[in-house]
């Protein structure tokens, strides 16, 4: 999942998410895991997987995050419900607060996740004139405080709940 798919789902130029399967040693990193999929994005394949965008030529590790969607979640809900986040919002740069787990310690190894067969997992890849798209309040945000005008760590969501995009800093909230 990146801004680009986004902007087409909002667009309605695609239907579901792209899905694939990628089959890696459960002793491997979650850093190796990343390691694999910039090797399969940079593959003369790689538009099976990503839209087409030149950013995609130079991703990196770093540039990827990994979540777990919540158990009882159906992929074509969490389908629509994206839809309806994108198409209410005011702003291409896309905020959607993910429904599960962010899997982000890099020196994890997978079966350490306990990840099963029925688990769906989503990944996120951010270009880089764009930030993170996908949010949930146990991952930080790097952001400009709607309230402050500053660039800070922010962990907050308007407090109306009804503004997905604004966020403020522990002091305006």
């Amino acid at each position: 999942m990146n801004n680009g798919l986004l902007q087409d789902i909002d667009f309605k130029r695609v239907s579901k998410f792209p899905e694939f399967k990628l089959q890696i040693s459960a002793k491997n990193t979650i850093l190796e895991l990343k390691e694999k999929l910039v090797e399969m994005f940079s593959a003369p394949l790689k538009n099976k997987y990503l839209p087409k965008h030149p950013s995609y030529e130079t991703v990196k590790p770093d540039q990827i995050r990994i979540w777990k969607l919540a158990k009882g979640l159906e992929v074509e809900k969490e389908f629509e419900r994206i839809h309806e986040i994108c198409r209410k919002s005011t702003s291409t740069e896309y905020k959607i607060p993910f429904e599960g787990d962010y899997i982000g310690q890099d020196e994890s190894r997978i079966e350490e996740l306990n990840l099963t067969a029925e688990d769906k997992i989503f990944i996120e890849v951010r270009i880089t004139s764009h930030n993170w798209n996908l949010t949930n309040p146990a991952v930080p945000t790097m952001m400009k405080c709607d309230g402050c005008l500053k660039y800070l760590l922010l962990n907050y969501s308007c407090v109306c709940k009804k503004v997905v995009f604004a966020l403020f800093c522990p002091s305006e909230k």
